[in-house]
């Protein structure tokens, strides 16, 4: 199941902001997904749309694995918290994500989602290293947009 959606999250297009015909498409809470990996993959597989609906206040694990040439970031786990309600739409092999569950933009279209979040242009990407009494060397990164 999880690369079943971790493939549709990765698939890139040119779409832009707009309304998708819902009309019938059952909406889930992310809080109801616990357990219902298997139906969701057989969903998926069957071409049967569905919305989950990921609430404010919302988390799940982050699995991060970066590998390039000199260094491998191994497979951890951080939570990512949600600060504002955000609508995933599964359905015809591509994800769709929306602030308020009426507009949408393709997951992977990035010019249209920051559109719809309203993200502006700029941000940081820093990367610091040091030394701790509890953790001993350290390497943080962090990642802000506007």
């Amino acid at each position: 199941m999880r690369n079943a959606i971790f493939g549709l999250m990765l698939c890139a297009a040119c779409s832009t902001v707009g309304p998708l015909e819902l009309r019938d498409t059952p909406t889930l809470a992310l809080t109801e997904l616990r357990g219902q990996a298997d139906s969701l993959g057989e969903r998926i597989k069957r071409g049967e749309p569905f919305i989950v609906r990921v609430k404010a206040g919302d988390e799940v694990p982050l699995k991060v694995t970066v590998e390039i040439p000199g260094l491998t970031f191994l497979p951890g786990q951080n939570t990512v918290r949600f600060d504002r309600d955000v609508f995933l739409h599964y359905g015809a092999g591509k994800v769709h994500v929306s602030a308020d569950g009426q507009t949408w933009a393709e997951m992977g279209d990035f010019k249209a989602m920051a559109r719809l979040f309203g993200l502006g242009h700029g941000g940081t990407f820093q990367v610091g290293t040091g030394v701790t009494a509890a953790d001993g060397p350290i390497v943080s990164v962090k990642v802000t947009a506007k």
